[in-house]
């Protein structure tokens, strides 16, 4: 009788855990990208076994040398990504990742780090060692060199006099054993992070292109039109699974004849006839990502807490893109920004922290101490900003307030910014600025200096999630929508990693 019962719970169990497992199972595939707005069917392109080992991707700026990181363009940034590692890797979401620095120790008050470096091997089989990590740097900064992150590395000590040539060496690089090197930055700034992320190279001899430790190399150049990359052999693993990746040109115009050519795994899209076509295949899922000019809320310099709270409790950023974006600016898309400290921030984002927010009792309050006044919205005079008005006033008007619009020629829009007692809050549009530059606008400098002195001390990983989570706090500036961008993925790909790799574009 013992057994009989003991063998149906066993069989009741594992039921229970097979049906769980099928969920489970059922709910994952069924879990969708947060970026993908188009799921295409499964990719109807025959490919032989020769093709499934390759993976093409369709651009309109390919690089016109090997010598990628000196060119410009996304394609080239890309490219670099699949044949470079850094010290360190900060991802679009501004996730740090150890990945050439085993470890990062910074003291001195967050002015110096000690960074220790990984066993690992370039692709021509040369030894990564910590002289190795500082020719690179030496290498990228020359004078003369047109390398995109030069202004980032002027954080370290002489490196701008390097940079110019007046000095021979970057005294701010110490190489203290093989594997063991130190930094000294100028001041306690947000770049500081930034240094490791530069690409560390090797120069092969007898060769025009640099090696690194990634998990490919540059296997051919036809200036424009094609690069080919190579798996690197010496590579302990390569998550992406391709023997081979191809970058062809794709311009828009002869789009479609190349489409049929070439039957691309992935296109950037570049425009939305672009867009129209590739939704027409039928075969290929899209994915919308942030690209681009970052729009936020401000407030006036004398503005009360309690005001700061309500906007960005009340403020919903959906409603604008729904509203205004959607509607109004169908030549630019965009989409919901997540952080102050870049658009799609991962972790601890504002957008997340902001959701535990109680809009009703922080309006109520807010109501109490406004006693009948309204709300002064700064904005430029103009059509698209009237829009935002409108909308900031439907969506205060929700809670019972008011809010009055101070509309300003869009050229003194800066100088009305620093006046008192004119406006309690502003929305700031399709701007070129960073999200570097907007949080050292508005934090105070020595306070911003404190807070990332502790943080990069303590654990140098969660420097943006606590830039994020100290925003949040002192309600300093809302995130609103940032500039969307279109990449068309077949829908066969089912490698994560490529995947990713591919929308931190």
């Amino acid at each position: 009788m013992f057994m009989k019962k003991k063998k149906m719970i066993l069989a009741v169990v594992a039921l229970a855990v097979l049906g769980l497992l099928f969920f489970s199972l059922k709910y994952f595939s069924s879990t969708k990208h947060p970026y993908l707005e188009y799921q295409g069917t499964e990719s109807k392109i025959d490919k032989d076994q020769e093709r499934m080992q390759q993976f093409i991707i369709g651009s309109s700026d390919i690089p016109q040398s090997g010598q990628v990181l000196w060119e410009s363009g996304k394609t080239a940034e890309m490219i670099s990504r699949f044949i470079y590692e850094s010290l360190v890797s900060i991802s679009e979401t501004k996730d740090i990742e150890f990945i050439l620095a085993e470890e990062i120790s910074f003291h001195e008050e967050g002015t110096v780090a000690d960074v220790v470096i990984r066993e690992t091997v370039f692709s021509d089989g040369t030894a990564l060692t910590a002289e190795k990590v500082k020719e690179a740097y030496l290498i990228l900064n020359q004078p003369g060199s047109s390398y995109a992150g030069m202004d980032l590395m002027k954080s370290v000590v002489g490196m701008e006099e390097y940079q110019q040539g007046t000095a021979e060496d970057i005294s701010g690089i110490e190489v203290l054993s093989e594997k063991q090197l130190r930094f000294q930055f100028q001041d306690v700034l947000l770049n500081n992070m930034q240094v490791f992320s530069m690409p560390v190279i090797h120069k092969i001899e007898n060769k025009e292109t640099y090696s690194g430790t990634g998990p490919y190399q540059i296997e051919s150049v036809k200036g424009m039109q094609e690069i080919i990359l190579s798996e690197n052999t010496y590579a302990k693993k390569n998550p992406y699974e391709y023997s081979t990746i191809r970058f062809v040109n794709m311009p828009l115009e002869v789009l479609n004849s190349q489409m049929k050519e070439f039957s691309p795994d992935a296109v950037i899209i570049s425009a939305q006839t672009s867009l129209d076509l590739f939704k027409q295949q039928e075969c290929y899922d899209i994915y919308g990502f942030p690209s681009g000019n970052y729009s936020y809320i401000g407030f006036s310099p004398d503005c009360k807490k309690s005001v700061q709270e309500a906007v960005c409790a009340v403020t919903d950023p959906a409603g604008i893109y729904r509203n205004i974006r959607s509607v109004n600016s169908p030549s630019v898309e965009y989409m919901t920004a997540e952080g102050i400290t870049a658009a799609a921030k991962g972790g601890e984002s504002f957008r997340k922290l902001a959701k535990g927010l109680n809009a009703e009792k922080l309006s109520k309050t807010l109501r109490e101490q406004l006693n009948g006044a309204t709300l002064k919205f700064l904005c430029p005079d103009n059509t698209i900003a009237r829009m935002y008005y409108k909308e900031f006033a439907d969506q205060f008007g929700q809670y019972d307030i008011k809010v009055e619009g101070i509309f300003v020629d869009a050229a003194k829009m800066q100088e009305y910014l620093y006046k008192e007692n004119t406006y309690d809050f502003y929305f700031s549009y399709e701007m070129s600025e960073t999200p570097k530059q907007i949080i050292e606008k508005n934090y105070d400098k020595d306070e911003l200096k404190s807070l990332l002195k502790t943080v990069l001390e303590r654990d140098c990983k969660k420097m943006y999630d606590t830039l994020e989570e100290t925003n949040f706090k002192e309600k300093l500036i809302v995130p609103v929508d940032v500039q969307k961008q279109y990449l068309a993925v077949l829908s066969d790909c089912h490698n994560k990693e490529m995947l990713s790799q591919l929308l931190e574009w």
